[in-house]
């Protein structure tokens, strides 16, 4: 069995869509053969070891759903502002 070729840079640190994947000549059944790699929702991954951040999971929920936006809490603690309790 050979062994898998190590994940590229992007997809070690982030969350990333299956486009993204692809792109960069992984394909999805690769993608579930690795214990590295879990899947968060369709077309979307993260490492298994992902630190939560929350622009990475923004940026790569929106590419995985096209015309979804980021609104309310999420984009104000994106842009830093402050909201009443």
């Amino acid at each position: 069995m050979q062994k898998a070729a190590p994940l590229p840079l992007q997809m070690i640190d982030a969350p990333f869509t299956l486009a993204e994947a692809e792109a960069a000549g992984l394909k999805q059944s690769h993608l579930w053969n690795r214990s590295k790699i879990l899947g968060v929702s369709r077309g979307l991954y993260r490492p298994s070891d992902w630190d939560f951040e929350l622009s990475a999971a923004a940026r790569s929920l929106s590419a995985a759903s096209p015309g979804a936006w980021i609104s309310h809490v999420t984009a104000a603690r994106l842009y830093g502002a402050s909201l009443p309790p």
